[in-house]
This record gives C-alpha cells, structure tokens and sequence, in this order.
C-alpha cells in the first residue's frame, strides 16, 4: 500500500557517530565464507523494521541509512528490495552485475537501483569496500527477498 507505519520522524538534529555503531552481522549469510559482510545504520525504521545499529540509529519513518562493509573476495546474496536503493562507495572497488554483464564501481561512484531490481556487490579489489546506502523507506523485516 505504500504506506510506512514507523516511528514519527526526530524533531530535533540527530549526530550518530561511526565509532559508536557495532558491526552487525545479522544479515542473511552474512558470516558464511564468501559472503562475509558487516552492517550498520545511522537512520532506521523502529520496531519490525530492519536495523543492524538499534541501540544508536536515529529513527525515521522516510529513510534508512546504512554501511555494507565487504572485504576484498568477498559479496552480498544477490537480493532486491520493495523501494528503491542508492549506494555510493566510499572506499574501494567493487563489480555489479545486473544482468547486463558486470559493471565496476569505485570510490565516490553512486548506483541507483530502482524497487524489484535484484543486485548485489562482490569485492574484487585489494581493499575494503565501504559501500553507503539509501533506502528510499525504512525496510519492513522479512521484506528483503533473497535470491
């Protein structure tokens, strides 16, 4: 329906700061071998909504805001989403393939991934890749569907 029934939107200015949010490994396979990822959130849906950061995210009923962190030779489940994703990456490198071969993304680049489209990431660089996202609302949990 469109809808998000959440928490209400923080009045006030919200500062979550990176080194007060624990890696959450909670995500679907995230310690099997190959797809060894980590998560936060600074901004999240409350509860029955994913949030890999309850203890500090900033609560909203418009947008997540994230981290994958992926270390080199490793990727995410292939996956979509219900709303429309962006990811930028802050560091490093990896390759996405959505169906039209792979496609490499580096530092700074932006990727918007429109609501349905199955992705996913696999880092092929030397480095850590810190790959920022947007959901355009906050992720009901189970709503993610995995392929």
């Amino acid at each position: 329906d469109g809808i998000v029934t959440g928490p209400p939107q923080v009045d006030d200015i919200t500062i979550i700061s990176f080194k007060d949010l624990e890696p959450s490994y909670a995500a679907h396979r995230a310690k099997e071998v190959g797809h060894m990822r980590w998560m936060i959130n600074w901004v999240a849906g409350g509860p029955g909504f994913e949030n890999f950061s309850p203890s500090c995210a900033a609560p909203s009923d418009k947008v997540a805001i994230g981290m994958t962190v992926l270390q080199p030779g490793q990727k995410s489940v292939p996956h979509s989403h219900e709303d429309a994703e962006v990811y930028v990456v802050m560091r490093g490198k990896g390759v996405m393939n959505f169906g039209k071969g792979n496609e490499e993304i580096g530092k700074l680049d932006g990727v918007y991934i429109p609501a349905g489209n199955v992705h996913g990431v696999r880092n092929h660089g030397e480095e850590t890749l810190y790959l920022l996202w947007v959901h355009e609302r906050p992720q009901k949990e189970g709503s993610t569907k995995y392929q």
